[in-house]
């Protein structure tokens, strides 16, 4: 939000910002998880074997479309942003 100005709503291009560095918080938490090993164990027992699969499938799933998520927020802001200067150019 504008600093000058915290009293109003947030602008389409303050969403757009905050939802990008929330998506990339986010993603930086998966990589966290994966830098530290943290599912790297497989347990012995099968079914804790079976579910340990399943969550470390559904966390990559989960990286990927927030991974695409985030590269379209912020190509659609940065093409908004283009917008914007080229309507203020004109």
């Amino acid at each position: 939000m504008r600093d000058n100005d915290r009293s109003a709503a947030p602008t389409p291009r303050d969403v757009a910002e905050e939802t990008i560095a929330k998506l990339l918080e986010a993603l930086a938490v998966l990589e966290a998880i994966e830098r530290a090993d943290l599912l790297g164990d497989l347990p012995a027992d099968p079914d804790a074997a079976a579910r340990h699969q399943c969550a470390v499938s559904l966390l990559a799933v989960l990286r990927r479309e927030l991974a695409a998520l985030a590269a379209e927020l912020q190509a659609n802001h940065l093409a908004q942003e283009l917008f914007e200067r080229l309507r203020g150019s004109a």
